[in-house]
């Protein structure tokens, strides 16, 4: 801080408080200097134009650092307050920062001398001045234009753009940096809004400033734009608000920097990053090159890609695995490229096989190398980029790239995609070696889970139906079948079979494949047969492959103690890749399991059928025996027969079994018994219907192995082949030397019966022979019994006119009643023999108190309720007839249990006791008596009626009551 005693000859002193005292020379003389004027409270009075022109800050910004400056100088030196306010002169010198419109920023220095004066009337007054035109000002001046015009060279040869606008969005200022990034150069977009020169990217940008115009500030915001030439461009940029001398905002500064090439640079370096990791981390070869083929398309924006790996048996290139933007729908080109195979130096990707070095196309259709037809197809591709995948300078595949439009070449792409060809070609190397052994692990694995498997299964066709499921479960193949060798019909015969179609179905268990054909005669002598491609392969039978729509094919041998067995065959429908040689070692572990597990099942089956054998002989005895005590026991013709044709399934598998009797009087079959045919039973069948009479003529069974070939059929036989029946056996029924009737059994296949069945058959036939003889003999017995009821009781009944007939009339309504009852055939049968027995007790009770037309003393009526007991008396002796006693006895019982000879009440009484007091009952009010005349229908329904529930069973009077007017009373 200097102060000097003298006023400078530099200083331009302006005198002029107030404004209206000044003379016009002072106020033009003020006009053209720079000062600014202070009273003594130091308010501003006046500052000219000139002074605000050489100064872009406002007067108040300036204000403020005067009075700062001031008042810092009186705090430290109470002197030079004195000084100045006694009107001496100081200096005082700072530095004050302007800010240009040409977005620099000027370091000015400005000296302020000040001088204390005197107004009109008196009054002290401050008066500043600027001074001008001194060396050392000048020497600053300088400085600072040439430190402006170097930071002018800075700013415009700066990397990053550096451009500024108004708050109009008018550039301003666009330095060189600008012009190599977007295009345009300065001259160009100076003065021009901003969203008439990027309005590719006008939306967003606009939104950032109109934020920096609020205020708000960003840094190293990442937007994408348009360069002038059309080509996108990833930029960082920062934007901050420009103030004026007020402090307003007055425009926008935009710092900014092409970061396009930096993320093109990460982006590569991920993609490599997603192979290795999609090579390191994937499970199988298919998941690994499949997300390395994504990484590629999406990283490096293709289209369409794939992986062709070396297939070192047949030499080409197959597809391993493709890859397309979900966005493109390539379907058919996608099957093309998986079934269509390279050979070395053909077509786009054997080329590059051979030579082992990239190739780009730009446009594929400009091009003299060109891709398959078969694989394009309609798919118009352009671009192509297609590159080997390599270990140790061994090309192990290649993949290639596709996209729609047309992609210039890329240098440094080529050279990163070189790399990671390497890389993806050591990962194949390694996956492979990965798959062998986990195959050959596999393989084993599978082989002994087989074995186990197979191990525990002793059935033949299980054993098959198992092994066809398994192999295509563990291997990439469509269909599995076995066909076994039949020694019978010398050739191969199907199986079994997985995967086929239904409408093949028949096809394929309709082939026979014999010896003479090559196919069959390589398979017999133990050699595999391979086509890869079955369209190609000249041994397999043309007609077999059109069939079945095989593309690919392998067929193994079976072989047990140096002879073929059968043969397991399977096959791909869908495509004709070749079988890999581990698909062939695994099918000839299967083969050798197969043989293994056939000849246990066969021995097993041996000796399950050696038991079996013998368990059924001991099984046919005890049936036989069952057969034998059943139908001997049974009584009834009917009962022996449909108990015989029963017992006889039990012990031959059959369709169906009958019995027919033989009718001499209409010379034809009567269908007595048995199931599976369509007749009723009773239905007659004439001799010249059917060729069974064969029997009766020979005397012998007749075995018909196939109705179907059989010529002449008669229509008993035409129908049973109609339903479905092949095979029978007809055994006749003799008696005494006379066929009286056939057993016949049937079966639905082909040759169903064996000579031991026929033996059986024979066997059960005598036996039913027998028991209906005793049954008929039993009949006759039977008849002869009731015969001499009948007679016992008509004479019974003859004691006394008025009860003639009696017996037969009730045992005619009784029966009646329990028809409608629904009793069954024995019990109608003990009703009938009761109810002709029921009065047998009277054989000897005096005619005179039967006919008495009065009625009758105590002493007689106690004779007459002793019928009953005396019957039983008379039945005990005779076996046959036990069943009926208690009937007979309880026949005078009463439902309300006044009754005789014992009182029995309700359910007590025997139910066909019940039965027989309704009949008797009704048939001594129907009927005249010595005491009385019958009565009408009409009376004993009344009757009947109003005794229910006391003398009589009301389910028994309901029972007639339905059947009144069927019933003739007389």
């Amino acid at each position: 801080m200097n102060f000097s005693g003298k006023l400078s000859p530099h200083l331009q002193l302006i005198y002029f408080h107030p404004p209206i005292l000044l003379d016009k020379q002072i106020r033009d003389y003020i006009a053209e200097i720079n000062a600014l004027a202070y009273d003594t409270d130091s308010r501003l009075i006046r500052n000219n134009p000139h002074f605000r022109s050489i100064l872009t800050a406002s007067t108040s910004k300036l204000l403020e650092s005067l009075n700062t400056v001031i008042k810092e100088y009186e705090k430290e030196s109470e002197a030079g307050s004195a000084y100045l306010h006694r009107g001496g002169i100081g200096v005082l010198c700072f530095i004050l920062f302007t800010l240009c419109m040409e977005v620099l920023f000027v370091f000015r220095p400005i000296v302020f001398r000040f001088l204390r004066v005197k107004n009109g009337k008196g009054v002290m007054n401050n008066l500043a001045g600027i001074q001008e035109g001194s060396t050392g000002q000048k020497r600053t001046e300088a400085l600072l234009s040439e430190a402006g015009q170097k930071l002018h060279a800075i700013v415009h040869t700066s990397p990053l753009a550096i451009i500024s606008m108004d708050t109009d969005r008018n550039i301003r200022s666009w330095n060189m940096a600008a012009e190599r990034i977007f295009g345009w150069t300065e001259q160009e977009v100076l003065g021009f809004p901003f969203p008439d020169i990027f309005s590719g990217m006008c939306e967003d940008l606009c939104m950032l400033q109109d934020r920096v115009l609020q205020g708000g500030l960003f840094t190293s915001t990442e937007v994408c734009g348009i360069r002038r030439d059309g080509l996108p461009i990833d930029m960082s940029i920062s934007m901050s608000p420009l103030y004026d001398g007020a402090g307003n905002i007055n425009g926008i500064i935009s710092l900014i920097d092409d970061i396009t090439e930096r993320k093109r640079v990460v982006q590569r370096f991920n993609v490599r990053i997603e192979v290795a990791r999609a090579l390191a981390e994937s499970d199988t070869p298919h998941e690994a090159f499949s997300k390395a083929i994504q990484a590629i398309c999406e990283g490096f924006i293709w289209d369409f890609g794939g992986i062709w790996i070396v297939d070192q048996q047949d030499t080409v290139l197959r597809c391993l695995d493709i890859w397309h933007l979900p966005s493109v729908e390539v379907r058919k080109f996608e099957i093309a490229a998986r079934e269509t195979t390279f050979s070395p130096g053909v077509d786009l990707l054997g080329h590059v096989w051979v030579s082992g070095k990239s190739v780009w196309i730009s446009d594929i259709t400009q091009d003299a190398y060109s891709l398959r037809s078969g694989i394009t197809g309609e798919e118009k591709f352009q671009g192509v980029f297609c590159f080997p995948l390599k270990n140790k300078n061994e090309v192990l595949g290649v993949m290639a790239l596709f996209s729609y439009e047309v992609k210039q070449c890329d240098n440094d792409l080529l050279r990163m995609m070189a790399d990671i060809g390497n890389q993806i070609g050591i990962g194949i190397e390694r996956k492979q070696a990965e798959e062998r052994i986990k195959e050959g692990a596999g393989i084993n694995s599978v082989l002994l889970h087989v074995a186990k498997v197979i191990g525990t299964i002793l059935n033949p066709d299980e054993v098959l139906r198992k092994i066809v499921e398994i192999v295509p479960s563990v291997s990439d193949i469509d269909r599995c079948g076995i066909l076994l060798w039949d020694e019978k019909q010398n050739a191969f015969l199907p199986a079994q079979v997985w995967g086929i179609e239904k409408s093949l179905m028949l096809d394929f268990y309709q082939l026979k494949f014999q010896p003479g054909i090559p196919l069959i005669d390589l398979l017999l002598n133990g050699e595999i047969v391979i086509a890869d491609n079955t369209m190609e392969n000249a041994i397999l039978p043309k007609d077999l492959v059109k069939t079945f729509g095989s593309k690919s094919m392998i067929i193994i041998p079976i072989v047990s103690r140096d002879k073929v067995i059968g043969v397991i065959g399977v096959d791909r429908v869908g495509t004709s890749r070749p079988f890999k040689e581990r698909e062939k070692i695994f099918l000839q572990g299967i083969s050798h399991q197969l043989a293994i597990a056939i000849d246990n099942a066969r021995l097993y089956r041996e000796v399950v059928d050696r038991s079996i054998e013998l368990s059924q002989k001991v099984e046919t005895i005890k049936i036989m025996h069952e057969i034998e005590r059943s139908i001997l026991s049974a009584l009834e013709s009917d009962e022996i027969l449909e108990t015989s044709t029963r017992m006889v399934s039990k012990l031959i598998p059959s369709d169906r079994v009958t019995v027919a009797m033989i009718d001499k009087e209409m010379n034809a079959f009567v269908y007595k018994a048995g199931f599976g045919i369509k007749l009723t039973k009773g239905s007659s069948i004439p001799f010249e219907d059917t060729s069974a009479t064969d029997v009766i003529k020979t005397r012998r069974p007749a075995f018909i192995p196939d109705m179907a070939i059989k010529e002449n059929l008669l229509p008993l036989e035409e129908s049973l082949l109609y339903e479905g029946y092949r095979s029978q056996i007809r055994v006749p029924l003799i008696v005494k030397d006379e066929i009286i009737g056939l057993l016949n059994v049937g079966s639905k296949r082909v040759a169903a019966f064996t000579p031991e069945h026929l033996s059986i058959i024979e066997r059960i036939a005598d036996q039913i022979a027998v028991a209906l003889e005793n049954a008929r003999l039993v009949l006759d017995l039977k008849e002869m019994l009731f015969g001499a009821v009948k007679t016992l009781s008509a004479a019974i009944d003859a004691k006394s006119p008025w009860t003639a007939g009696h017996s037969e009339r009730v045992t005619k309504y009784a029966v009646a009643i329990g028809r409608e009852l629904g009793l069954f055939e024995n019990m109608l049968k003990n009703l009938e023999l009761a109810g002709l027995l029921h009065d047998i007790g009277k054989i000897g009770t005096y005619e005179m108190i039967l006919d008495k037309p009065c009625g009758l003393t105590d002493e007689e009526l106690k004779i007459m309720r002793e019928h009953p007991s005396k019957g039983v008396e008379i039945l005990v002796p005779i076996k046959y007839l036990r069943e009926i006693i208690p009937v007979v006895k309880h026949h005078h019982e009463s439902y309300d249990g006044t009754g005789y000879p014992e009182g029995l009440k309700g359910e007590t009484i025997p139910f066909l006791s019940r039965i027989l007091t309704v009949a008797d009952a009704i048939d001594a009010m129907g009927e005249d008596r010595p005491y009385r005349n019958k009565k009408p229908r009409d009376d004993i329904v009344k009757e009947l009626k109003r005794c229910s529930g006391k003398q009589f069973d009301p389910k028994v009077i309901d029972a007639f009551l339905k059947i009144v007017q069927k019933v003739v009373i007389s």
